[in-house]
């Protein structure tokens, strides 16, 4: 792995150009940055780099400064200079004092960065002696201590007790030294690796080390795939302000890689065995914030709070029918309604977070069979989101994508045995019942010839449209009729017949009665009933 530094006095810049693609893509790790030569000059003097990009215009000692130090010093790495637009004449001297390309800074983007980098790593890699594959060995070599470190460091973290690291004099208690434990928890659906492979960790990784000057004693341990513990051991002569680093991560994070973190941070403490009990409480606090709008950048409480448990909202049958019937429209504005309706009841009574996730992964699961009579079943990874959602708006939303999943292999079920296009003019015609539908909207809906149409339809549905859409509304009138007490008219209306005439005529023709001798019919049965 080639190690690169990048030399900009604008921190944005840096950090900009440490995210901007995926360095490990190309063999690339950034070792560190440095805002003008000099201190470019003291970092890779200490820490030996392959590449350094570097802008031209720095106070201190400049781009052109730094690449003339470098020569004299035996820097046979390459370089790349950054530039402005105007910058031709230090360009053409920089890449004369050796530098290997320049990009400029209005234009960059991923894809030239990377172009620029593939380019790069060509030309180190026919350099690359035999001492230096034995260095790059020993790199390999550092890479999977380090990882064996952050290994310890979470079994610690765990509450266990990992005996390398805590043999090292290092990561135990030191004079003057204090530990402080941040813990940043992502609050969007976005997670620090997938399918076991690293996403978005590395850049996270990056951007965290790049607001500490001093990256020693900073270990950045992943908890959780939506969760990272930084654990910092402060010089106490140069001590740091706590809720500023807090703020800075979560605003560049938001900025760089456009994701929102909560942050969390302890105060001051000596022994790093503590850490554990310390992340229990920064749990127990994003528990006790649950229901609070995230994200949120806060102390972490020592003492778990003492709200009163209370009662889950009760949910009969007539609910679970609301929910079914939504789903079968589908109508997924009302599940969202009923999921806004329990948050704020439990968020009143003060349900706890791990009861309200249980609770709403049995009632999809309790919706699912009984709408599928148990053909389906929810699948493990959607009642998996529901139970890791980290606050309540990631609880709804979770619940909501279950819901969809629901009404998708309704719909599947419903039309899966159609042509595409007639389950298009099905789905169509089941939705807008209650409108006037004619035969040219619909083939205008679904982009087909009415002709066409009409033939493909009564082939696959045995029955032409006409008759399936006034079979459709005689079955909504009828619920009107048995469910409301509209008047017979108004039910007219609310299928899509302006002509109280003609929906006589085509009720008595489906159920042998008008729709007033129906009614009646369905008002003795209940007065039968009562009595």
């Amino acid at each position: 792995m080639y190690k690169a530094v990048i030399v900009d006095d604008e921190n944005i810049v840096r950090v900009a150009l440490s995210t901007i693609i995926d360095w490990r893509q190309f063999q690339f790790e950034v070792a560190g940055t440095a805002s003008n030569g000099e201190e470019a000059i003291k970092f890779i003097r200490q820490k030996p780099v392959d590449l350094v990009v570097t802008d031209l215009k720095m106070p201190a000692m400049n781009g052109l400064d730094l690449i003339e130090n470098l020569k004299k010093d035996g820097f046979e790495g390459e370089i790349i200079i950054l530039s402005n637009y105007d910058d031709y004449d230090m360009v053409r001297k920089g890449l004369t004092l050796g530098a290997a390309d320049y990009l400029l800074k209005l234009s960059i983007s991923p894809e030239s960065f990377a172009g620029v980098l593939e380019d790069i790593k060509a030309r180190l890699d026919q350099k690359q002696s035999l001492s230096d594959r034995t260095t790059s060995v020993n790199e390999e070599e550092k890479e999977r201590e380090e990882l064996k470190t952050i290994r310890e460091w979470q079994t610690l973290l765990k509450g266990g007790t990992p005996q390398g690291l805590l043999q090292n004099k290092r990561y135990l208690p030191q004079k003057g030294r204090s530990m402080i434990l941040f813990y940043l928890q992502l609050e969007e659906s976005t997670c620090l690796w997938e399918d076991g492979e690293e996403t978005i960790l590395p850049s996270v990784a990056n951007i965290i080390k790049g607001i500490f000057e001093e990256k020693q004693g900073l270990y950045v341990v992943p908890v959780s795939d939506v969760a990272i513990v930084i654990m910092y051991r402060e010089d106490d002569c140069q001590q740091i302000s706590i809720p500023e680093k807090a703020e800075q991560m979560a605003s560049l994070l938001k900025i760089y890689l456009n994701i929102q973190v909560s942050v969390l941070y302890s105060e001051r403490f000596e022994d790093p065995r503590k850490g554990a009990g310390i992340l229990c409480s920064a749990y127990d606090t994003i528990e006790d914030l649950f229901y609070q709008k995230k994200p949120i950048i806060t102390s972490i409480r020592t003492e778990k709070g003492t709200k009163p448990e209370g009662e889950l909202p009760e949910i009969g049958a007539a609910v679970i029918e609301f929910i079914q019937d939504a789903l079968k429209e589908p109508d997924l504005d009302s599940c969202q309604a009923l999921l806004h309706k329990i948050r704020d009841i439990c968020e009143e009574r003060w349900v706890s977070p791990n009861r309200l996730k249980r609770f709403l992964q049995l009632l999809i699961e309790d919706c699912c069979e009984k709408l599928f009579e148990q053909r389906r079943k929810i699948p493990e990874d959607l009642l998996q989101e529901v139970q890791k959602a980290g606050d309540i708006y990631r609880l709804e939303a979770a619940a909501q994508k279950s819901f969809f999943w629901i009404a998708e292999e309704k719909r599947r079920e419903q039309y899966g045995a159609f042509r595409r296009e007639v389950a298009e003019i099905l789905r169509y015609i089941d939705q807008n019942t209650g409108k006037k539908l004619t035969l040219t909207e619909i083939a205008q809906q679904v982009c087909m010839n009415e002709s066409y149409m009409c033939t493909v339809f009564k082939e696959q549905v045995g029955k032409s449209i006409i008759s399936y859409i006034n079979e459709k509304k005689m079955q909504l009138a009828v619920h009107l009729i048995e469910n409301t007490d509209i008047y017979i008219k108004e039910v007219a209306k609310q299928v899509g017949i302006t002509d109280p005439f003609y929906f006589n005529r085509l009720f008595k023709k489906y159920y042998g009665v008008t729709p007033s001798k129906y009614k009646e019919q369905i008002a003795a049965g209940k007065g039968r009933q009562s009595s």
